[in-house]
């Protein structure tokens, strides 16, 4: 009888308890710790670069906190920048008419829609920022360029902690530095 119990027992046909299933987890990519220190670089070397970058690190840091007044005040704040005849040299010499163009389209978007949007004038941005590389000195920004696989997209940020402006709080420090 021991033996019959047994053998049903090794034979039998119910699913797994779940306890023998493996589960992984995927974890949000995120920097080493020193790549602040050995990817950073300094920005810019121009006052007019310095400028612009400003501006964008503002829209940047309102996008990943997700505050939509101060995200308001930022894309105002760049059209305005972005629509003096300056602007307009520099953003036909270094290729940015994203930037002209949709700050003025973003005016008219939530935050969300303008964190969807905004992966080409940042690519651009980093761009500019590694033309513009400059010598460590008092006037310039010790910056650093950030990737979220998710989004995807880069950016540029001045903090040690990643502070990603594409998905703000929903995925606040999801990215590595390059």
């Amino acid at each position: 009888m021991l033996y019959l119990t047994l053998l049903l027992a090794c034979n039998s046909t119910d699913e797994p308890s779940g306890k023998d299933i493996l589960v992984q987890v995927q974890k949000h990519p995120s920097p080493k710790a020193d790549d602040f220190k050995t990817k950073s670089f300094e920005c810019c070397d121009t006052k007019q670069a310095r400028d612009f970058l400003g501006q964008y690190l503002s829209l940047t840091r309102a996008m990943a906190a997700d505050d939509d007044v101060k995200t308001k005040e930022a894309i105002t704040s760049i059209v305005a920048f972005t629509s003096t005849p300056e602007f307009a040299e520099l953003a036909e010499a270094e290729g940015l008419k994203e930037w002209i163009d949709g700050p003025q389209y973003w005016s008219t978007l939530s935050r969300k829609d303008i964190q969807d949007d905004f992966e080409t004038a940042s690519q651009l941005m980093v761009d500019f920022g590694k033309r513009h590389t400059a010598d460590k000195s008092d006037s310039t920004i010790t910056v650093i360029t950030a990737f979220c696989p998710m989004a995807p997209g880069r950016w540029l940020q001045t903090e040690e902690t990643i502070s990603n402006p594409y998905y703000g709080s929903e995925m606040l420090t999801c990215g590595v530095f390059e």
